[in-house]
């Protein structure tokens, strides 16, 4: 048997009060307690009523999940007349049986909503049992159906707000806040409405890329050191040209793919040119360590709350009549023609 492992869903709210959007189911809080088939009963409901937490049991039959015994429904039956004296001996996959219960298996870079349309799609009296994430390792664990549904809710609040979040943040940038404060506000508020794993504020200085704010970084961004390498990569020099966001899918097939520093984990990319007129100020890159892709929606409005820190840029170097911090650098642009995607 395994012990439980979760992470309780408050540990993602923002300082707004609001929660960071999950990338996918495996981001979810969730538990990997599983049992073989011939465990007996009175063991689960043993372990279950300790663990008030666990929405239920992954049942396997040597190395195969087999079945997943839901919380509420094991001790529905159990209390019912006789139920107890039936089952409370017998090996826990009997009371599967009874129950025709069934285990719902999603891959963990699944969408949340993809996930809920999938999960809805169940036989009625199997609808709200928990749902079985699936490592890319194969290693599983539980999801409580309510919590999807939870995170679902608050997904679909977030995206209705997206234009006030704008205008929010666009208020919050006009008042006098440092650059370091601006990036965090941006990383931030893009969280609420967009997914990611890691993101980082990079600005040019002396032919190199600075990171101001980062969140999903091992380390405190202001102890990593300036990317030299980054900036000289056609990537990069082509979004400074075109002005326009890049996404990719999977880094990995890129060749010679030289990726920001602090973000060797990531799978999905997407880098968002900061610039203003000719003057390019640097980039804001976002990743990810699943295979879920960046929708152009995603990617559009990455791209606006890019506009609003751009502005804020170019506004901080007008008004304060000194020499600015990190000064950008000049690039003739010249039209977009590619799709502003390297899909593979």
């Amino acid at each position: 048997m395994i012990e439980p492992t979760s992470l309780p869903l408050q540990d993602s709210v923002l300082p707004t009060g609001r929660i960071r959007i999950p990338v996918c189911v495996g981001d979810l809080p969730g538990s990997d307690y599983r049992v073989d088939a011939g465990t007996t009963t009175y063991e689960v409901v043993k372990y279950l009523r300790d663990h008030e937490e666990l929405p239920g049991v992954m049942v396997y039959t040597g190395d195969q999940l087999a079945n997943v015994l839901p919380r509420l429904r094991m001790f529905e039956r159990l209390g019912q007349m006789y139920g107890t004296d039936l089952f409370i001996r017998k090996p826990i996959e009997a009371l599967c049986q009874n129950l025709h219960t069934e285990a719902c298996s999603l891959p963990a870079d699944l969408r949340v909503n993809e996930a809920v349309q999938t999960a809805l799609l169940r036989p009625l009296h199997n609808v709200y049992d928990p749902l079985v994430c699936v490592a890319e390792d194969q290693s599983t664990r539980l999801v409580d159906m309510h919590t999807l549904l939870v995170v679902q809710s608050q997904i679909l609040s977030n995206l209705h707000d997206g234009i006030s979040n704008l205008e929010r943040v666009k208020r919050a940038l006009a008042r006098r806040i440092s650059l370091t404060e601006a990036a965090y506000l941006i990383i931030d508020a893009v969280n609420e409405v967009v997914a990611f794993h890691q993101a980082a504020v990079s600005l040019h200085r002396q032919g190199a890329l600075h990171l101001i704010a980062g969140r999903g970084f091992p380390l405190n961004p202001v102890m990593q050191a300036p990317d030299t390498e980054f900036i000289e990569t056609s990537l990069f020099q082509t979004m400074a040209r075109i002005r326009q966001s890049i996404t990719v899918e999977d880094v990995d097939k890129i060749f010679g793919w030289t990726g920001f520093k602090g973000m060797e984990a990531m799978i999905c990319w997407v880098g968002v040119p900061l610039f203003a007129g000719q003057k390019v100020f640097g980039l804001i890159n976002f990743a990810r360590t699943t295979r879920t892709p960046f929708r152009k929606d995603e990617k559009d409005t990455l791209d606006a709350y890019a506009r609003l820190f751009s502005e804020f840029l170019e506004r901080e170097q007008i008004e304060s009549g000194q020499a600015p911090q990190f000064p950008g650098f000049k690039v003739e642009p010249i039209p977009a023609k590619i799709s502003g995607s390297f899909i593979l």
